[in-house]
């Protein structure tokens, strides 16, 4: 759904029935405003439990066609290592055999490249938004010009800044990442030991990026994996964090 904020109205509400599955999670999303009428909305379908069949989800945002490309395709599907997190502060180091599939997602500032990740997963990749919308490339025709990019973490939340550092929520560590294009190599950016499973990144137009703490691994879905009795662990505060990224962005990427 979408709303405008100036108005203070609705402004356009998308059906995605015909390119979702039973076990589809339409997750995180960018929109590209260069190409289209109203620009294009690609959507991240993560498919959680049944990762073998995340995909992504194109959208034209004026007509409101969708297509549903890369389903099942080896870019976006899980890792089947499991998720694990660190020890805290009475909870010993655990993990969470639940494949995730596409999660993160984001568009570089000039929309010409698209940036992608299995949250299991541990290859970041990128497309070119030509490739993406070219509706006479197949699925293996579209997956072969993808391009790796970087080695990372399992990580959630994604986004960019002018300079196309891009910044993940470790889902596994207290911490959010950077990956910078001049060494492609990930390195720990931000951390706290109350930062429990940082999800989304988005900028600001302060400057800052910001993240919220969910806390998904101490809900009790989690804690029934890592201790008998499934008692849940998460409660208030939720936290959200800001920090100062190598550069400027775009708000709301």
């Amino acid at each position: 759904m979408g709303w405008d904020t100036k108005t203070n109205k609705l402004f356009k509400i998308l059906d995605l029935d015909s390119v979702t599955i039973a076990s589809s999670q339409h997750n995180d999303f960018a929109i590209d405003l260069k190409h289209g009428a109203q620009g294009t909305l690609i959507a991240a379908d993560e498919a959680v439990g049944d990762a073998d069949n995340a995909a992504l989800v194109v959208t034209d945002i004026a007509t409101g066609t969708s297509r549903r490309v890369l389903h099942g395709d080896s870019h976006v599907i899980a890792n089947p290592d499991p998720i694990r997190w660190v020890a805290q502060a009475g909870q010993p180091a655990a993990a969470w055999d639940l494949g995730v599939g596409v999660d993160g997602i984001t568009l570089d500032k000039k929309q010409e490249w698209l940036y992608f990740a299995p949250l299991s997963g541990y290859e970041m990749y990128r497309v070119r938004m030509t490739d993406l919308l070219n509706t006479t490339l197949s699925d293996a025709q579209l997956s072969a010009r993808i391009e790796f990019y970087a080695h990372k973490p399992y990580n959630g939340g994604l986004t960019i800044d002018e300079d196309n550092n891009l910044y993940l929520t470790e889902v596994g560590r207290h911490a959010i990442g950077i990956i910078p294009p001049d060494t492609r190599e990930y390195r720990v950016y931000a951390s706290d030991p109350q930062m429990i499973w940082p999800d989304g990144v988005t900028y600001l137009s302060d400057g800052h990026m910001y993240s919220g703490a969910a806390q998904l691994i101490q809900t009790g879905t989690f804690q029934s994996n890592a201790t008998p009795s499934g008692t849940a662990n998460n409660a208030p505060p939720y936290r959200i964090y800001r920090f100062r990224p190598e550069a400027a962005g775009t708000p709301g990427s």
